[in-house]
């Protein structure tokens, strides 16, 4: 706070001094410098008392109508510009969003890409082992085949032989149709056929022969011989040409060595 005292000066009044003769000269004028009396020291001390504090206010601002419609533009300027920089905002986020989503689906494309070529990858592999385990167990099988055949042959052989014999037993008619087969073979030339059979089978051999014989055109004399070494449903011919041994052990090592050549 600033105080100033009241101080009184006095001046006295310039006074101009004409001079007295009627010729007008110029006289000098002498200036007087006021004298500044100094009041009493009580009558200070009342002055200062008296003195109000001189406060300095803040200036009012001056209203300038031209800056206030500038205020207004500019606030409206800012406004759209904050509007449009919202609506940048929102375009970004939507840009945003969409570059996201089509991400999303180019790695939701690759993952599936490369989990279809990993399982391809894998089902090739899975294959080319199952086709080497299938050719692993050919050759394997191939190998059990070879090292096991001949038991097996051997085996059906001995099946062959006892179905043969039962079905034989049962049914004459197999001794016919061997006796059959074997007379298509011999030369219609040969002029005598000695069939030798199990005594059991002579008679219906004899009984049956007749109509055969007929039946094919075969002139040859034949004559049945009975013989107990030869089993039941087989028969040997007798030519001139050779033997013919027509009996099912015989019929039966024929097919098994054909297996074997195999």
């Amino acid at each position: 706070m600033i105080i100033k005292k009241n101080s009184q000066k006095y001046r006295e009044v310039r006074r101009r001094i004409e001079p007295a003769d009627f010729e007008n000269k110029p006289v000098e004028t002498a200036e007087i410098e006021p004298e500044e009396k100094e009041l009493p020291v009580e009558q200070q001390e009342e002055a200062e008392e008296i003195a109000e504090p001189v406060v300095n206010l803040p200036k009012e601002p001056e209203i300038d109508l031209f800056d206030i419609e500038n205020i207004d533009f500019n606030q409206r300027q800012e406004r759209r510009r904050g509007s449009r920089r919202r609506g940048y905002r929102r375009i970004d986020d939507r840009n945003l969003v969409s570059r996201a989503q089509e991400e999303a689906e180019t790695i939701k494309k690759s993952a599936f890409d490369e989990g279809y070529r990993k399982g391809l990858e894998q089902a090739e592999a899975d294959m080319a082992e199952f086709r080497k385990d299938i050719t692993a167990f050919m050759h394997a099988a191939k190998d059990v085949f070879e090292y096991i055949a001949p038991d097996i042959l051997e085996i059906s052989v001995d099946i062959a032989k006892k179905i043969i014999k039962k079905e034989v037993e049962t049914d004459p008619q197999v001794l016919i149709n061997t006796i059959v087969d074997v007379l298509r073979t011999v030369s219609k030339s040969e002029p005598k056929i000695n069939i030798r059979v199990k005594p059991q089978a002579v008679q219906f051999i004899k009984d049956t022969l007749p109509n055969i014989t007929y039946q094919y055109g075969i002139d040859a004399k034949i004559n049945i011989v009975a013989d107990p070494s030869i089993e039941e449903g087989g028969c040997v011919f007798q030519t001139n040409n050779g033997i013919v041994d027509a009996s099912i052990d015989t019929q039966l090592e024929i097919i098994k060595k054909a297996l074997e050549g195999m």
